[in-house]
């Protein structure tokens, strides 16, 4: 079930090994380590010395490798540096955006044709590591810089900063913005602490293990807890972590504090809101791989106060809340089915919650009850050196049939990897929403692979709203009058469900160990739920393309 088009993780433990009674000194390494990469750089053909994966062909398989360009060729002849995990990822990613180039807020002025909504801009991030593990240790460090340039949206992704024009008339800004905290929602810079965390254990030894610091966390498939690897900043908790596996199952547990972005200055944690949990794994049931999950997040009223409430969507503080979320992920293990693949998830939340649209954030904790299920399935023809694939994948999430009574039932996502599964083009997300997706992929090469994939998006209830890519909802939270119909989005239930389809052709190439490129075109078609909701502003079709480069250092 992993997307072919994230790499392995960027910091793979290194393989651990028993220590030596006699070791190089330190000075020695460094001196052998100078001395390799300046015959590397200067020699001539010095390149057949390092690590392969520099063979640029199309035509013949290459696997990537996890540890990177740094770790494979200090490796190769010293085996006393397998122990540490050096090394530089650099993600470079060219998107264009039109009729939809925003996000949080400013996802209002999708698809209207009064108002300038293109936008195109460069992504760039670096995070180098750091890391040593011995025998029962581990000690891991990574920092990032996240730049962007060229982007209209502003530092709260609640829109553009500058007036345009639209047909050679000047428009105003839409809508309007606060100043925010930096550049863009996805810049994060100069350069900020993304993890570092210790790790005590030795599974192999010992059956517990705790994790400590600053880190990210992956659930399942990432569809409610994933690390946003998608986004140029990523998300990361300060947490603690307490592991204990078996033979035959394992379950770990932690208490969390999401980290916010803050551009220019130091990312902290937000202490009034708390992420924690159980995960339990386990092969028990034949051919299949099994996880549990039961977790809370707990928002106060003061989690989103003050400059909390600038932080960038998706990494804005929710609004007051004691969410708890109980339910299981059931999928078919990779070596027991030769050509078939199977997944089914289901879901149940129950808490309170308070939107952040009434009484100014300060309205009433209404009681929470919602679910969401996936159901997904796929054939592979592995005996086909094209390794064609055809899949079908069936997600629904709950909305709120009456946004006036006292019970709030609009399933929320979480913290997911939302880009993975409702559309490239990131137009909705796991929140009343029923989505269907044909998926399609082949390699077209051994080191190219193309995927085709289709989605049909209907609300779960017109009498909710359309909620973007990060989970915040288009329009208030009550229902149109006959006025205001047509004029923009909100709660109307005259008007159709079907948002709209989506149509997503990506190619990624594995250029080397090391390197991959990749490229999209997206095509979003609206349904009759965009149609009558812009009726009286007008409405048109959405496209996004682009180009991205990752080398792992």
């Amino acid at each position: 079930m992993t997307d072919p088009r994230f790499p392995k993780p960027i910091h793979p433990p290194p393989t651990r090994i028993e220590p030596s009674p006699m070791k190089p000194s330190a000075t020695f390494l460094r001196l052998a380590a100078i001395t390799r990469l300046a015959a590397l750089v200067l020699t001539p053909g010095a390149a057949h010395a390092a690590p392969p994966g520099f063979d640029w062909g199309v035509t013949t398989p290459v696997a990537p490798s996890p540890a990177g360009f740094i770790n494979d060729w200090l490796r190769q002849d010293n085996p006393y540096l397998s122990s540490w995990n050096l090394g530089a990822l650099y993600w470079g990613r060219y998107e264009i955006k039109q009729n939809g180039g925003f996000t949080g807020p400013g996802s209002l002025a999708d698809f209207r044709t009064d108002t300038d909504n293109d936008n195109s801009y460069l992504l760039q991030r670096v995070l180098i590591r750091g890391g040593y593990t011995g025998r029962w240790f581990e000690v891991f460090a990574q920092g990032r810089s996240s730049t962007v340039t060229g982007d209209d949206r502003s530092s709260t992704g609640n829109g553009v900063t500058q007036a345009k024009t639209l047909n050679g008339v000047a428009i105003p800004a839409y809508p309007a913005a606060p100043a925010g905290r930096g550049s863009s929602p996805e810049s994060d810079g100069p350069m900020d602490l993304h993890q570092a965390y210790v790790f005590l254990g030795n599974h192999k030894e010992f059956p517990v293990s705790l994790k400590v610091g600053r880190q990210e966390l992956l659930l399942g498939e990432q569809r409610i807890v994933g690390p946003l690897a998608w986004n140029n900043i990523g998300r990361q908790w300060d947490a603690a972590k307490v592991r204990w596996q078996n033979p035959y199952f394992a379950v770990e547990g932690w208490s969390s504090m999401v980290v916010m972005p803050d551009d220019n200055g130091f990312n902290r944690s937000n202490p009034d809101e708390i992420f924690s949990g159980l995960h339990l794994t386990t092969k028990a049931i034949p051919k299949t791989w099994t996880e549990f999950y039961l977790l809370g997040r707990n928002a106060g009223r003061d989690a989103n106060a003050g400059n909390r409430g600038l932080v960038p969507a998706p990494f804005r503080p929710p609004e007051a809340q004691d969410i708890y979320t109980a339910g299981t992920y059931v999928r078919s293990s990779t070596n027991d089915w030769v050509n078939v693949d199977w997944g089914a998830q289901a879901y149940y939340q129950f808490g309170n919650f308070a939107d952040a649209r009434e009484a100014a954030g300060m309205g009433p904790r209404r009681e929470h009850r919602a679910w969401a299920g996936v159901l997904s399935g796929g054939y592979t023809w592995k005996e086909s050196e094209l390794q064609p694939r055809l899949g079908l994948e069936y997600s629904l999430a709950s909305g709120d049939n009456d946004p006036n009574d006292g019970t709030h039932e609009t399933f929320v996502h979480l913290y997911p990897t939302g880009h993975l599964f409702y559309g490239y083009a990131d137009f909705a997300s796991f929140q009343n929403l029923h989505n269907v997706r044909l998926r399609s992929s082949l390699l077209a090469t051994p080191r190219v692979r193309v995927q085709l994939e289709g989605h049909l998006k209907w609300l779960a209830t017109a009498n909710d709203n359309f909620y973007n890519v990060a989970g915040l909802p288009r329009g208030g939270l009550t229902y149109q009058g006959a006025a205001a119909r047509g004029t923009g989005y909100g709660i109307n239930p005259d008007a159709g469900s079907f948002v709209g389809s989506e149509i997503d052709l990506v190619v990624t190439w594995q250029a080397s160990k090391y390197l991959v490129l990749e490229a999209a075109y997206c095509r979003f078609l609206r349904g009759d739920y965009i149609r009558d909701s812009l009726s009286k502003v007008g409405s048109q079709d959405a496209d996004y393309v682009y180009v991205q480069a990752q080398v792992n250092f």
